[in-house]
């Protein structure tokens, strides 16, 4: 009787580790799959002018997964932190050629195309890769509050630190917290994911 004690005992872990492997697996194959199978809605199309002064759609955008932010150049606060994490996913993808990053000036007013240039240099932007664009104070605002669906409605210079994905078809994949280095890691390997 004592002896079959601890072989319970051990059948009983054996069947509970069993069951947190297999319950882990198949929690991570679900997140795996996640970024492939989750839409935040399809980004309406729109038109705005590049840092070069040449008019840039979504069209421009297909077959081609991108990162977006929004920024405005003479911002001292989060802004620069958050370019120079874009500049970083600029340097782990810079070989993939359907791998595109989007910064959208919330100050249109002052983020002429000739600033944003200037303002991209500092980040040791490609220009033929990661684009900044600015347009009409309105464009800005419907493509931010009814395309994104981030941001202030009554004045887009409080504007979110989320990076934003989307995949090949203009769908929105994932919202990222430019703040925590975890959400950081998730948009990486989404966007590997993706392409």
């Amino acid at each position: 009787m004592k002896n079959r004690a601890p072989h319970n005992l051990r059948n009983w872990l054996f069947f509970i580790l069993s069951g947190l492997i297999l319950g882990l697996y198949f929690f991570q194959r679900d997140k795996i799959k996640c970024v492939e199978q989750i839409s935040y809605g399809k980004i309406p199309s729109f038109e705005m002018i590049d840092q070069h002064g040449k008019s840039l759609t979504l069209e421009h955008l297909n077959d081609r997964v991108w990162v977006a932010d929004f920024i405005f150049t003479t911002c001292l606060g989060p802004c620069p932190i958050m370019s120079q994490k874009m500049a970083s996913l600029q340097k782990i993808f810079y070989n993939e050629k359907q791998f595109r990053m989007v910064s959208v000036t919330v100050n249109p007013e002052y983020d002429s195309p000739k600033v944003l240039k200037e303002y991209g240099d500092r980040y040791n932007a490609n220009h033929d890769k990661w684009h900044f664009l600015t347009g009409t104070r309105e464009s800005i605002r419907t493509l931010i509050v009814d395309g994104f669906h981030l941001g202030d409605i009554e004045d887009i210079i409080f504007h979110s630190l989320k990076f934003v994905l989307v995949d090949q078809d203009g769908n929105i994949r994932g919202y990222y917290d430019s703040d925590d280095s975890e959400d950081m890691k998730t948009l990486e390997k989404d966007i590997k994911r993706l392409l």
